[in-house]
């Protein structure tokens, strides 16, 4: 203090505040990109794990369903692709108890990686050859 009781000014560090206007305005940076790549996906990764879960119900249903288990239907593989939104469209390969393979129309409507699957009307229906017995 000066004898006249004010107190002396400190000079500004310019240096520091430069710093630690820096130091925020990355952790403002890094924050908001990680925010965002969280939001975004791959979509391929949504694809790849939605087609499993679709193969895995599709199974599932056809291991299950009490007319379906004398044709003994083995899902083989599974295609999609995103058309819009929640909306994918898709091929699932099939293959009977007797060897008969099939290529069949599927939709999904998905919420993340979990969906629901539908085929057309008639896509399910097999004849077995005469003497089949599963």
């Amino acid at each position: 203090m000066h004898a006249s009781g004010s107190a002396e000014k400190q000079p500004t560090n310019w240096a520091a505040i430069a710093l630690a206007i820096l130091v925020a305005g990355l952790v403002i940076v890094a924050g908001t990109w990680s925010y965002m790549h969280s939001l975004s996906s791959d979509p391929r990764t949504d694809a790849e794990r939605l087609t499993q879960n679709i193969t895995v119900s599709m199974q599932k249903k056809f291991d299950e369903n009490p007319a379906l288990i004398p044709v003994r239907l083995r899902v083989t593989d599974v295609s999609i692709v995103k058309k819009s939104g929640n909306e994918w469209a898709g091929i699932a390969s099939i293959k009977t108890g007797w060897g008969e393979s099939r290529d069949i129309a599927i939709s999904v409507i998905a919420d993340g990686d979990t969906g629901f699957w539908e085929t057309g009307p008639g896509a399910l229906m097999f004849f077995p050859p005469a003497g089949y017995q599963p």
